[in-house]
């Protein structure tokens, strides 16, 4: 994967459906701000790990 920033248009961000326009476009920016942010090279605080990775640890570990 390369590590070029992903840019969204905010307003082609209609994920969630809000009949208020200037509520939708403020969730819109703020979805775009997330998907930008630079990923950062932390290591992931216990228990933030996403759920998906756990099974797969726990099948490598019995073999």
């Amino acid at each position: 994967m390369s590590n070029k920033p992903i840019y969204i248009n905010p307003e082609h961000l209609n994920i969630i459906d809000i009949e208020d326009d200037k509520k939708q476009l403020e969730i819109n920016q703020t979805l775009a701000q997330i998907l930008n942010e630079p990923k950062s090279n932390k290591p992931i605080p216990n228990g933030m790990a996403p759920k998906i990775l756990s099974p797969i640890k726990r099948k490598k570990n019995k073999e």
